[in-house]
């Protein structure tokens, strides 16, 4: 499994310029990810977030989970009622606004947007449910030299190569190694969007913000 210290050291080792610094191949390695997050791929999907809605309450943010200002793509929110699982409808957030007139507007909720980084619920939750998040998840920045994600095991040549690129054009200034590092991300992104593909080819896609 590669780690942040892997990578930073084997980025140092492969660009061997002696003017890079640990702090410019972090920041690099960081930049390159955030590059990506927002693209869909077959390992940055996740299902696992979940909130608990609280009486009268519409609005849920990052008290209510951490991840939920740093969802790049809502696919799907289900709430689950007496063991029943109910999908939620996405709706544009004029629409909510409009039909959110009244705090006294309560009920089972059935439809979403998402806005300021956070998920509006109508009807406003009368109860408390459970509601499960399917999308994608930007990852926080790394930080300690064994921290790891997906991004450095499965995505590492891409994000290896996009970090090299960055420091060749904003650090050392080498076209030529910048240049090189852009072929190599193209091929390795080509790599995963194909896997990504193969992988998700069956389903059917249409939700999400």
């Amino acid at each position: 499994m590669t780690t942040y210290v892997t990578m930073r050291n084997r980025i140092l080792d492969e660009m061997v310029n002696e003017s890079l610094t640990t702090a410019q191949v972090n920041a690099a390695i960081n930049s390159a990810i955030a590059h990506y997050q927002r693209e869909r791929f077959y390992f940055n999907e996740s299902r696992a977030e979940t909130f608990s809605t609280v009486a009268s309450q519409e609005f849920y943010g990052s008290a209510a989970n951490t991840n939920i200002p740093n969802l790049s793509r809502i696919d799907r929110l289900v709430a689950t009622v007496n063991g029943t699982r109910y999908p939620l409808t996405l709706q544009p957030w004029e629409l909510l606004e409009e039909k959110s007139s009244t705090t006294t507007a309560t009920g089972q909720p059935d439809e979403y947007c998402y806005y300021a980084q956070q998920i509006r619920l109508y009807p406003i939750p009368d109860a408390v449910y459970t509601v499960r998040i399917s999308g994608l998840i930007r990852t926080a920045a790394l930080s300690a030299d064994g921290d790891t994600n997906a991004w450095l095991t499965d995505a590492e040549e891409l994000i290896r190569a996009r970090a090299k690129w960055d420091l060749a054009v904003n650090v050392i200034y080498a076209p030529e190694i910048a240049s090189a590092a852009d072929d190599l991300g193209g091929a390795a992104l080509r790599v995963l969007n194909a896997e990504t593909v193969r992988r998700l080819s069956s389903r059917i896609s249409g939700y999400g913000i």
